[in-house]
């Protein structure tokens, strides 16, 4: 369900979400729930808030994203494996990552570093966003999902209802498998 509060977002940039504008968004998201007060039931009202402030967070998110230090174009990186200079080949590379507040578009510095040939973002790497093109937050709802339900189409099912996420059976799988992977190794190397 979209909010309606939200329909003039179309004449924001990412760039210009400032606290201002953020303020105005929560003004409207209030003011329409207690205009059509009489109209709506608790549940609506509650649905209507719910989507409302995850719009906001993903805006907020996605301006977080293009305003933050490293997402610069004239910016000198350091490889944070060995700490000589990265070798930027994309100044300005497009990402889209999958988080718990949505799909979330921004651009950053790709590069690789010559002297240990570690490659990647910059940027990504000190925010510790995963290649893999789904933020922490999710992998792990996604996971306690799996976990909870007694199918992957249960997880499915659970994160659709309790967070308004899509995701499809299949891929909460991979992700399961992935992490469950990751800590098999991870405990390998503790008991070595």
């Amino acid at each position: 369900m979209k909010v309606e509060v939200l329909s003039h977002q179309q004449s924001l940039s990412a760039e210009s979400l400032g606290l201002g504008e953020c303020l105005e968004l929560c003004g409207q998201l209030f003011r329409q729930t207690q205009e059509r007060s009489e109209e709506m039931s608790l549940t609506a009202v509650e649905a209507r808030i719910w989507s409302g402030l995850v719009e906001i967070g993903r805006l907020m998110l996605k301006t977080f994203l293009e305003v933050h230090g490293q997402a610069s174009k004239n910016e000198q990186y350091q490889c944070r494996g060995c700490g000589k200079k990265y070798r930027i080949l994309r100044h300005a590379q497009k990402r889209s990552l999958k988080t718990l507040l949505g799909l979330i578009s921004y651009n950053r510095a790709y590069g690789v570093c010559d002297a240990c040939g570690l490659k990647g973002s910059p940027m990504d790497q000190q925010l510790g966003i995963s290649e893999k093109g789904m933020s922490l937050g999710l992998r792990q709802r996604s996971c306690h999902a799996a976990v909870v339900g007694r199918s992957f189409e249960d997880a499915h099912e659970i994160l659709k209802v309790h967070s308004g996420i899509e995701l499809s059976a299949k891929h909460i799988r991979a992700v399961a498998e992935d992490e469950g992977g990751l800590l098999v190794e991870s405990r390998n190397e503790f008991v070595k």
